[in-house]
């Protein structure tokens, strides 16, 4: 939305320009440029059209689905020390665990937060539409949020 505002700022403005410094008369327009304007405003129209729609992508997941809850969770353990895990065989094994994290601590590095939400959700999260727009946000200013930039 930003792109677009810039782009109708500076359209806007070299119009104004335009106008101002002209020379008074009628000038006529070549084919070429009529062209060449007509291909601009095509690519900035499809280009609205494509923010729009990941806009509208984007807004949908976040307001319907990542606002259900979220859980602070951590790793803890490793092979050689953790949880001991009793398999089908009768078998023990250490493994990891994740653990909701205490609010005193929901701040310490390596805390992950968990997005709780429904199965519905779940499938539209991952779509490959949602997960390019996802992704977009990752690089771009959200690039800080916990929520959107923490991988394990």
């Amino acid at each position: 939305m930003k792109r677009l505002a810039l782009v109708v700022v500076v359209a806007l403005a070299a119009t104004t320009l335009y106008a101002v410094a002209a020379p008074a008369g009628q000038q006529a327009v070549t084919p070429k440029q009529f062209a060449a304007l007509q291909k601009k405003v095509t690519k900035l129209q499809k280009d609205e059209a494509k923010l729009k729609k990941d806009f509208n992508t984007a807004a949908g997941v976040l307001s319907s689905c990542l606002l259900v809850r979220a859980v602070p969770v951590a790793q803890y353990g490793s092979v050689t020390e953790g949880y001991l895990y009793q398999l089908p065989t009768s078998a023990t094994v250490r493994t990891t665990a994740l653990d909701v994290v205490p609010a005193a601590q929901q701040q310490s590095p390596g805390v992950a937060w968990l997005i709780t939400t429904t199965p519905q959700c779940a499938t539209a999260i991952n779509q490959a539409a949602s997960l390019k727009v996802l992704a977009g946000l990752r690089s771009s200013s959200f690039a800080g949020s916990a929520v959107l930039s923490k991988g394990r």
